[in-house]
C-alpha cells in the first residue's frame, strides 16, 4: 500500500494505490479550513487524541518527515497523519500560516 497526495490550491487530497494497480480516494481536505498542521513529535505516541478520528496515511508512522492535520469533517474531530515534502510544506504554510508550523532544520538537514 502507497499513499499518493495531491494539492490543488489549498485542497490536500489523498489517494490510497493498492499493488501499483488500484488506486481509490480516502480523503480531501481543505487547508484555509484546517484547526492546525504540526510535526508529530520524534517518538510521540500517535495513539494520544482526544476523542478524534484518527486516519494514518504514511508508509510509516514513525518515519521522518511525519506531519499531522487536525480538522472537522462532517462535525467530527479528525486527525491526518502524513507525510509531505518539503516543497509542499511550504506551499501548505503559504496557503494558512497561521495553522500551518514547519519542523525546525537541523544544521544536518540544510
Amino acid at each position: 500500500v502507497e499513499y499518493e497526495y495531491i494539492l490543488t490550491n489549498s485542497i490536500l487530497d489523498v489517494d490510497r494505490i493498492v499493488d501499483q494497480q488500484k488506486r481509490k480516494r480516502v480523503i480531501s481536505v481543505d487547508f484555509k479550513n484546517i484547526e492546525g498542521c504540526e510535526p508529530k513529535p520524534v517518538g510521540g505516541a500517535a495513539e494520544i487524541h482526544g476523542g478524534r478520528e484518527i486516519l494514518n496515511l504514511t508508509g510509516n508512522i514513525n518515519g521522518k518527515n511525519v506531519y499531522y492535520v487536525d480538522f472537522y469533517k462532517a462535525s467530527e474531530r479528525c486527525r491526518l497523519y502524513f507525510q509531505p515534502n518539503d516543497k509542499m510544506l511550504e506551499y501548505l504554510k503559504t496557503i494558512n500560516p497561521r495553522r500551518v508550523v514547519l519542523a525546525e532544520k537541523t544544521g544536518d538537514e540544510q
